[in-house]
């Protein structure tokens, strides 16, 4: 704001304000949008870090006796599956901390786990909680996505 009488300025005018902040809420939503991005990449690539993990087991859990490990329920991957492969693959139990399970890498993602086996062959399966993604990994470390 201009002020005719002593020839200097004394505030900014409402629509330099208003300019100002909607610049400030375009640059904060695209902000957002990439690091949403952004996580749910990292999501990915640390269930398919644990996928390889869990690839290394399963070659050990053969070799101990015989067969590859097959979940209770190997084409769903659930918490129940997760806790299953957690214990039998990894060696790792989950234990009760007021009331929710934590203590282990795979109940604190946000992936649950399966696995299926016979004597020759296994695929391990990662799917996302709270959406559609699907990854499985063979024995042959093939690495596919779905819905990803």
């Amino acid at each position: 704001m201009f002020n005719k009488d002593k020839n200097i300025f004394s505030g900014f005018t409402l629509i330099e304000l208003l300019v100002v902040i909607a610049l400030i809420g375009i640059i904060s939503s695209i902000g957002i949008v990439a690091y949403n991005g952004y996580t749910a990449s990292a999501k990915q690539k640390a269930a398919e870090n644990t996928l390889n993990a869990l690839s290394i087991a399963q070659l050990e859990y053969k070799s101990n006796r015989g067969l590859f490990y097959q979940s209770s329920s190997p084409t769903s991957a659930t918490a129940l599956t997760t806790a299953e492969v957690n214990l039998n693959l990894l060696g790792v139990q989950a234990f009760q901390v007021s009331g929710s399970q934590s203590g282990d890498k795979l109940v604190d993602q946000d992936y649950f786990f399966s696995s299926s086996g016979t004597a020759t062959t296994f695929i391990l399966r990662a799917q996302e909680k709270n959406g559609l993604c699907v990854i499985t990994l063979n024995q042959d470390s093939l690495l596919t996505k779905t819905s990803c």
